[in-house]
């Protein structure tokens, strides 16, 4: 059976999403607006604890450019915050909206963690 917030297929050995690594702390972020930025993920993210990195990936391509939505990463500094999104963001019925747009949460592929996390923009409270 995928882990908890992986959507069929998603339980997979290439490509981004998670491989069934139990460490991971990457979470992958669909359905996001076009307008949606690294610093509004990190304001909404960063609630349930220090960020080691996000990554919108952006459109490069005519046909990307087209499409309504965007997809990115937001990896945490531990799995318990990465746990405590997840289930945040992936228990509400209808989906958490966010800048207009139901979001899609399963869990990532694992990356490299930095020795410190993201530092807070200014104005966003402190974890």
């Amino acid at each position: 059976q995928p882990p908890r917030g992986a959507r069929h297929g998603a339980h997979r050995s290439g490509g981004s999403r998670d491989a069934g690594d139990p460490l991971t702390t990457n979470l992958f972020v669909g359905n996001l607006a076009p307008t949606t930025t690294e610093l509004r993920l990190q304001a909404v993210f960063g609630a349930h604890g220090p960020i080691a990195s996000i990554k919108i990936m952006w459109p490069r391509t005519a046909e990307e450019q087209t499409r309504p939505h965007n997809s990115g990463f937001v990896a945490f500094m531990t799995r318990s915050d990465a746990e405590s999104a997840l289930t945040s963001f992936s228990s509400p019925s209808p989906p958490l909206a966010l800048d207009g747009h139901e979001l899609r949460v399963e869990w990532g592929r694992a990356v490299p963690r930095p020795r410190a996390p993201l530092p807070l923009p200014p104005g966003l409270a402190a974890y």
